[in-house]
């Protein structure tokens, strides 16, 4: 098991790797304006291909620095909260928040048969929301995760795209919604889904949203080396072993498909549809399944 990163440390590797994002987008920026020149003053048959590699250098300087405020907002938030160890992943996904404009952020990874691996949240409602769309299998991330691209409703269009847990999220408080892919190498892998954003967010088709996501996509999947120096432990990827993982719902999934001879998707709809019927958690259902307190029937 990965060992939690102290306080301390996690706020000098994220001051490090924000200072190296900052270089990052400065030398982007750099080339970019190399071809901006050439695509002015250079042969007319050239134009188009620089002004194509400046374009590109210029999305690469952006999500450098939007990077880098991640990080340097999550530095920040511990210096200011000193949190305690278990807290710093609440707190990452609070910077997460801040820096995509919005109220509320949560990351959600999936596995097979679309079944949720990997959860976090920014605060206390993004989460209880979060586990309304797991226990329901139904709302914006996985509308995103199925149709590979980002998704949006707010007020009413909230309600009618998905009328259980539209209603059930509006009943917290919130209005709108949007969630973008996690998709590494182009294969969506979960979602990133935000809470009432504010209008800067949404702009240039969640083009800050899709940075964000690429930078979560890399720093809970790629391994990378500390900023403090070589050889150094990988700090922020460990945080994401604070993540709910909901190993209970799947080993509760497969005994339920044993005792019913049914495929595994179809008894974690049974344990969901029991959950949501009794009004509990799905965590608690399937911990009963396990402890073989309850027996599910089609």
């Amino acid at each position: 098991m990965t060992p939690s990163p102290s306080v301390p440390r996690t706020v000098r590797v994220a001051l490090g790797w924000a200072a190296l994002e900052r270089q990052r987008a400065r030398r982007a920026a750099a080339v970019a304006a190399r071809h901006e020149e050439r695509a002015k003053s250079g042969p007319e048959v050239m134009r188009e291909f620089h002004e194509r590699l400046a374009q590109t250098h210029r999305r690469a300087e952006q999500r450098h620095y939007t990077t880098a405020r991640m990080h340097e907002s999550f530095a920040g938030r511990l210096r200011a909260r000193n949190p305690h160890v278990a807290q710093l992943l609440g707190e990452f996904m609070a910077a997460v928040a801040e820096i995509a404009d919005a109220a509320g952020a949560a990351v959600t990874l999936f596995g097979p048969e679309s079944v949720e691996t990997l959860a976090a949240a920014s605060d206390e409602r993004s989460k209880a929301v979060q586990d309304i769309e797991f226990a329901l299998g139904e709302g914006p991330a996985h509308s995103s995760v199925e149709l590979h691209s980002a998704v949006r409703a707010r007020g009413a269009a909230l309600l009618e795209r998905w009328p259980v847990f539209g209603p059930a999220a509006a009943s917290l408080g919130v209005t709108d919604v949007v969630a973008v892919p996690v998709q590494p190498a182009g294969a969506p892998l979960g979602a990133l889904t935000v809470f009432d954003p504010r209008e800067s967010a949404v702009q240039d088709g969640f083009e800050r949203l899709h940075v964000i996501a690429d930078t979560l996509s890399r720093v809970m999947l790629s391994p990378r080396q500390s900023a403090e120096g070589r050889g150094g432990a990988a700090e922020l990827p460990s945080l994401f072993t604070q993540a709910d993982i909901h190993a209970t719902v799947h080993q509760a999934s497969g005994v339920l498909a044993a005792q019913l001879g049914c495929p595994p998707a179809e008894a974690l709809s049974l344990i969901r549809a029991h959950a949501y019927a009794e009004g509990v958690s799905i965590d608690t259902v399937a911990q009963d399944i396990v402890d073989r307190r309850l027996r599910l029937d089609r």
